[in-house]
This record gives structure tokens, sequence and C-alpha cells, in this order.
């Protein structure tokens, strides 16, 4: 059965590469307390640190932070899906598409469009959500 929490998913990534709490704490730099929390569902993990964590347990982000039951309905839930998938914050998209964090903010919670020039780009990037 595939567990359905990020924390179980990481726990059972960790067990699976045969490695020990303190040890992945040490590699991804988060406090021991911290990644228990995380393996117990207590904290989610950030986006950076499941980055980390992925690299570490060679498992995807997406499969990590059990993004799969993200909402597709609106645009903005397809944009803010398709950029956890790939592990970036909203500073890190908004760079990708040369423009502002707000905008990203504003796109994701459906509150503005993008423009059309940017629908190509955006485009493009959701196609992660095919595969």
């Amino acid at each position: 059965m595939i567990p359905t929490k990020a924390g179980s998913r990481i726990r059972q990534g960790r067990i699976n590469k045969d490695l020990l709490i303190a040890e992945v704490a040490k590699e991804i730099g988060i406090s021991l307390t911290a990644h228990s929390y995380i393996e117990r569902n207590i904290h989610a993990p950030s986006l950076p640190t499941l980055k980390k964590l992925s690299a570490l347990l060679d498992l995807p982000i997406s499969y990590l932070g059990c993004f799969e039951n993200l909402p597709e309905r609106t645009l903005g839930e397809r944009i803010r899906k398709a950029r956890v998938y790939n592990g970036m914050t909203i500073r890190g998209l908004a760079v990708c598409f040369c423009v502002d964090a707000k905008t990203i903010t504003n796109w994701e919670n459906d509150r503005h469009k993008p423009s059309c020039i940017k629908m190509k780009e955006i485009n493009q990037y959701l196609s992660i959500l095919q595969s």
C-alpha cells in the first residue's frame, strides 16, 4: 500500500535506503527534531527540504509531497501544482517567468490571468502535469 501522507512517504523512502533519521537530518541540514516532526506528519516539509530529500532518497518531489492530490480545476491550481511538482518556490517561478512573486501569487489564486505571451511559456511549463 502506498502511504498517503508526506511524512509516511519520506519515512518509507528513508527505510528503503537504510538510513537513520539522524543521518537524513544531518545530510539535508535540518535538526533531528524537525525531521522527526516531518516523518510523524506533525509539520509539513518546505519545498527546499523536499528537494533535498528527493535527491537523497532518489524519489520524485511530487511523490514525497503527495502533490498528486492537489486539484487542477483552474489555471491557477494547475500553475501551483506544476510549480510544486518542480519543487519551486513562488519566488523561483517568478524568476523563471521574469515576473514578480506577487504576479505568480495572483495567477495561482486566479485573481489575474497571464498575458498571451506568458501563456505560451506557462503551457510548456504545465506539460509536467501530463506525465
